[in-house]
């Protein structure tokens, strides 16, 4: 066939090529294929082609919100919320706002793989009064240039001290023993595993910044008593960048009240037993109903826990016996465990069921990332008020200054607080005496590093160091750390310690420390111990310290055993003077027939009582209940503290 011929396969089309040189002969070729191929019959011209249209692009899903889980929240709880053509990669905004002139802006707590966005509900503020109260609010999401139809929520009053039926300062004061207790147990963890024979892991600077934090909150539960015994109280603790004092008052204890009680709310059904009342005996003496004695019972520690059924561990252990009142509390809790909040303070109080909360804390979060959700609304939900308090250095309106620092120095030591539970070191110092089954050892490990490396810790870190990624405080929670580290004259709150205390653990990652610390020293156990005569004993007892300015002020006694080693143990007794220790066993160059056991005020370092034990016999599998240590503590300026108070002077 020629190339006329070739040309003439489209109709009409007939012309003459003249052929000049080879470069002309390609030239050609890619002609006739062109032609070939644009012929389509119809007399279109074929060296001529029209270009196929550009395809719209795919538009883009809106953005909607599907479900809400109430349309009633209360504030500082989380609320999730069901979406469709959310984008999983780009940032999102919640925002909450009505036509009176409340405005609240916030990042999510978290974003579920589902779309589930899960929010902290803010405080509802009457723009016209200031007043923290019940408001109905459109609920919107906003992402990139999409933004989802309104939703109409109504935010509920924060509920008041008086709901609670507590006095004010009341949960506060039991909310910081509590927080005290835990951090004088985490610091007998570690002095036990220093002097325990072959320890290769130096846990002197984990136990100094657990100590300096438990002294901290010591100190500062001195300024609520002052409040709780005399509500008129203010006490300075310096001035805003713009010159608006920061005051703590009695509107600062009852917002820490509120706050606190939102969240002890939440936590009752996953701490406390279903009958809503305590657990374990305040004597801190096991019952032989409480004591697992076939070594092949089986058992769940704490309701969320995987991995399922736990063996015999202790025979005679207060630890083991509270631990395991912790079991299925989640599903059967009462409602009653719930509201009544008095239960709940009661039982954090107690120093037998401190080991027990960490642990059934631990294994909620491990099951169950809801519960992350409850301690990240709390802090979350209060940024709207800080806010008002202190808007880039400028206080909008001055009285809410006094208020806005007891939300945040509550929400600020409850966040510190969970950090330290998720990395307590009690259940494996139980799961690994004589006797237990490795599997549960290595369940605890396994728990232990999987907390130390979840993506909680990372954001507490940020919230804590006030870093610009965490911004819940925002200004307002770094203007109060600029203002109490500058003083100022008159300044006298001793939560300023507290306050700059946690922030320096987190911005000097003293925090991160703690949490290798503990990985490391846990590590050094791989298997349960041979005999009940190695590892990790506990004695109990009670410490009866008077104190002249009667209960209010008086400190948590601490209680010491030494010497170990180079070295002693200690534990913070409970309001009722109740305590429980672990003594490690085997150390090198303690004479366990001729120890000192005392009681001392844990701030002045001074001894207000002691007795002299014989621990010859301590084995893991006993459980020894020492003689009660009785004095008194002197403390003439408790209600005029003189920056150490309470101490015994």
């Amino acid at each position: 066939m020629n190339l006329v011929a070739l040309l003439s396969l489209c109709d009409d089309t007939q012309r003459t090529i003249k052929f000049g040189s080879v470069l002309s002969s390609l030239l050609v070729l890619v002609l006739i294929v062109g032609l070939i191929t644009g012929c389509s019959g119809g007399g279109q011209n074929v060296v001529q082609s029209t270009p196929a249209p550009t395809p719209s692009p795919t538009p883009r899903p809106s953005l909607t919100v599907t479900s809400v889980s109430t349309s009633s929240p209360t504030p500082l709880t989380p609320i999730q919320i069901g979406t469709t053509g959310l984008s999983m990669n780009s940032p999102l905004l919640v925002q909450f706002s009505n036509s009176a002139g409340f405005s609240a802006s916030e990042q999510p707590v978290r974003v579920a793989a589902d779309g589930t966005v899960i929010a902290a509900v803010p405080l509802y503020i009457d723009p016209a009064s200031n007043q923290i109260t019940q408001g109905t609010v459109s609920l919107v999401l906003s992402q990139g240039g999409n933004s989802s139809a309104p939703v109409s929520i109504t935010v509920q009053e924060l509920p008041t001290v008086a709901s609670y039926g507590t006095q004010l300062g009341e949960i506060t004061r039991a909310m910081l023993n509590f927080e005290a207790m835990t951090l004088g147990k985490q610091v007998n963890e570690f002095q036990a595993f220093q002097v325990l024979p072959g320890n290769k892991v130096d846990t002197s600077g984990a136990q100094t910044t657990l100590k300096n934090l438990m002294l901290a909150i010591i100190k500062s539960r001195n300024d609520v008593d002052r409040i709780f015994a005399n509500s008129s109280v203010t006490i300075s603790a310096g001035a805003l960048p713009d010159g608006t004092p920061i005051q703590f008052d009695q509107t600062s204890v009852d917002m820490m009240d509120r706050v606190l009680g939102v969240y002890l709310t939440e936590l009752a059904p996953i701490i406390m037993p279903s009958s809503g009342s305590p657990t374990g005996s305040l004597s801190g003496q096991a019952t032989a109903a409480s004591l697992i004695n076939n070594r092949h019972s089986e058992l769940r520690f704490g309701h969320a826990t995987s991995g399922g059924r736990i063996p015999r561990l202790g025979q005679k252990s207060p630890i083991v016996s509270q631990v395991r009142s912790q079991a299925h509390r989640g599903r059967n809790a009462s409602s009653a465990a719930s509201s009544n909040i008095k239960s709940v303070l009661s039982f954090l109080e107690s120093a037998n069921n401190v080991a027990g909360v960490s642990k059934a804390i631990q294994d909620f979060g491990k099951k169950d990332a809801t519960f992350f959700d409850k301690a990240l609304a709390v802090a979350g939900g209060v940024t709207n008020f800080l806010i008002l308090a202190d808007n880039g250095g400028i206080s909008k309106v001055a009285k809410a200054v006094s208020p806005a620092l007891g939300a945040f120095t509550a929400s600020y030591g409850l966040l510190k607080n969970l950090g330290n539970e998720l990395g307590d070191l009690a259940f494996i110092m139980v799961a690994s005496r004589n006797g237990t089954d490795p599997s549960v050892l290595q369940e605890a490990q396994d728990d232990l590093n999987k907390n130390a490396h979840e993506a909680i810790f990372n954001t507490i870190e940020a919230e804590l160091s006030l870093t610009d990624a965490g911004a819940v405080f925002g200004a307002f929670g770094k203007d109060v750390v600029k203002a109490i580290e500058n003083g100022g004259a008159g300044a006298a709150l001793q939560s300023a310690e507290f306050i700059t205390t946690i922030f320096h653990a987190a911005s000097d990652a003293e925090d991160d420390a703690l949490a290798t610390t503990a990985l490391s020293a846990a590590g050094e156990i791989q298997s349960p111990f041979s005999a009940n005569t190695q590892g990790f004993a506990e004695i109990t007892g009670v410490a009866n310290i008077t104190n002249d300015q009667g209960p209010i002020f008086a400190a948590l006694p601490g209680i010491q055993l030494a010497p170990l080693d180079n070295g002693d143990s200690f534990a913070l007794a409970d309001p009722a003077g109740n305590y429980d220790m672990f003594v490690p066993l085997q150390a090198t160059n303690t004479n366990y027939l001729d120890l000192t056991l005392s009681a001392i005020d844990p701030v002045s370092g001074a001894m207000l009582a002691f007795e002299v034990v014989n621990l010859g016999g301590l084995t893991t599998s006993t459980n020894r209940v020492e003689p009660t240590l009785t004095g008194t503590c002197s403390d003439t300026d408790a209600s005029s503290p003189d920056s150490d108070d309470p101490d015994c002077d």
